[in-house]
C-alpha cells in the first residue's frame, strides 16, 4: 500500500512562514485536550482513524460525521494491512462526544472496504462540509485526481451531493449528485469549506486553489437552495451581494491567508468565530473573529498548542469547531500525523481526530 500526505499539510506546506508574520497572540480562550471524548473515535475495531472530521447535525441527538483518508481493517489487523480508502462517514448518537455512541460507515466491494463516496472514475472525493434542510442532507466535496507532478494530486472542482431519505440507516442513503455552476472567471474554487444558514439563505465559504487560499463568500437563497437549484449565486463584492452574471471581476476575499478546512458559526454573544489550523508542521489551533459573516475578520489568535506538535516531524491540520455538540461552549477537532509512515502505522492515537474543548477565561 502506499501512503500519500494528507491533504490539508500538503495544502499548507507554503504558507507556514506568511502565517507566521500575521499571527496575533490572544488570550481569551482557555483550551484543553479532552481524553474522554476522545474514545469515541476508538469504539470501532475495524475503523482505524482518518482526518478531516466534518460535522453535520442530522436533527435530534444525531451528528454525521464526514472523514477524508481512512484506514478500515477487520478488526484484528493493523494499520500496515488494512485497507486505505479515500472517504467514510459515521453516525454519533448523543450529542455529548464523552458519553455518545457512534457507528461508522463505509462501502463494501469485491476487494474489500471502499469509500463511502464512490469516486468517478479516475477522480475521488475528499469531503468538506454541508447541511441538513428540510429533511434533505447537501454536502460539498473536493473532487481530486492523482499527479506525478507537485504535491502529488490536483484538486479538480467541486462535487454536491444530495440525500432525502435520511431516515434510512446510512448504509442505504441515495445521493444525487445536484447541478452546480462554474466558478467566477479567473478564480478556481472549492465550494462549501463551511456552510451556515442566516436570515433566508445559505452561506458557503470558498477557497481558491492552488495559491495562498484567500476564502470568498457566496450565498443561495434559501428556497433555491432547497430545490438544489445552485448554479447562480450571489457574492460578497466587498460591499453587497452581487449576483456571478452581474461580477466585472472577482469577489471580494473576505478571510486572507486561510485553510482549505475551517469552521465559521455564531456565538451566542453575536460574534463569529472562524477555526482553522495555523501552517504546516507543529502548527497551532487558531481562531478568528468577526461581527458578520462577511467580517470585517481579525487576525488569527492561537488558542491551543496540540500536543503532537512537540513531536519530531510532527504535523497538525483540519482544526475546525462542531457548534452542535455539547460539552464545553466550543469544541474544536484537529488531525495529527507525522512524517515518519512507519510511526503512522504503528501508533494508537496518531491519525484519529482528536477532541479539544474551550472557555472564556472571562465573560464577555
Amino acid at each position: 500500500m502506499k501512503l500519500s500526505v494528507p491533504r490539508a499539510s500538503r495544502f499548507g506546506l507554503a504558507f507556514w512562514g506568511v502565517f507566521a508574520a500575521i499571527v496575533a497572540q490572544g488570550d481569551e480562550w482557555k483550551a484543553t485536550d479532552w481524553p474522554k471524548a476522545d474514545r469515541l473515535f476508538h469504539s470501532d475495531r475495524r475503523w482505524l482513524g482518518a482526518d478531516a472530521a466534518f460535522s453535520v447535525p442530522l436533527g435530534g441527538d444525531r451528528v454525521l460525521w464526514l472523514f477524508g483518508d481512512t484506514f478500515v481493517g477487520d478488526g484484528v489487523v493493523k494499520r500496515a494491512k488494512s485497507a486505505f480508502i479515500r472517504n467514510s462517514i459515521a453516525v454519533q448518537h448523543g450529542l455529548d462526544p464523552a458519553h455518545a455512541a457512534i457507528n461508522f460507515y463505509w462501502r463494501a466491494s469485491l476487494q474489500g472496504p471502499d469509500s463511502y463516496f464512490p469516486g468517478e472514475g479516475m477522480t475521488w472525493l475528499w469531503p468538506l462540509h454541508g447541511l441538513v434542510r428540510d429533511g434533505a442532507l447537501t454536502l460539498f466535496f473536493m473532487r481530486v485526481v492523482k499527479s506525478d507532478e507537485g504535491l502529488g494530486f490536483n484538486v479538480t472542482g467541486t462535487t454536491v451531493k444530495r440525500c432525502a431519505n435520511l431516515a434510512e440507516s446510512p448504509s442505504a442513503w441515495k445521493f444525487k449528485t445536484a447541478n452546480f455552476g462554474d466558478a467566477p472567471a479567473g478564480l478556481d474554487l472549492i465550494y462549501g469549506v463551511a456552510v451556515l444558514v442566516e436570515d433566508g439563505f445559505v452561506l458557503a465559504y470558498c477557497v481558491a486553489v492552488p495559491g495562498v487560499h484567500e476564502a470568498y463568500l457566496l450565498r443561495w437563497r434559501a428556497d433555491k437552495f432547497d430545490r438544489g437549484e445552485l448554479g447562480a449565486p450571489e457574492w460578497w463584492d466587498g460591499t453587497r451581494y452581487t449576483p456571478q452574471r452581474e461580477l466585472s471581476g472577482a469577489p471580494a476575499a473576505v478571510l486572507p491567508h486561510a485553510a482549505t478546512e475551517f469552521s465559521v458559526h455564531r456565538l451566542p454573544d453575536g460574534r463569529y468565530v472562524q477555526v482553522q489550523s495555523l501552517g504546516f508542521g507543529a502548527t497551532d489551533i487558531s481562531l478568528r473573529f468577526a461581527p458578520r459573516p462577511e467580517g470585517p475578520w481579525s487576525a488569527p489568535e492561537p488558542a491551543y498548542r496540540p500536543r503532537e506538535s512537540r513531536e519530531r516531524d510532527a504535523f497538525v491540520y483540519a482544526g475546525k469547531a462542531h457548534p452542535e455538540l455539547k460539552g464545553a461552549p466550543l469544541i474544536v477537532t484537529y488531525a495529527a500525523n507525522n512524517l515518519d509512515p512507519e510511526k503512522l502505522l504503528d501508533s494508537k492515537t496518531l491519525y484519529y481526530p482528536r477532541f479539544v474543548r474551550l472557555e472564556p477565561k472571562s465573560s464577555r
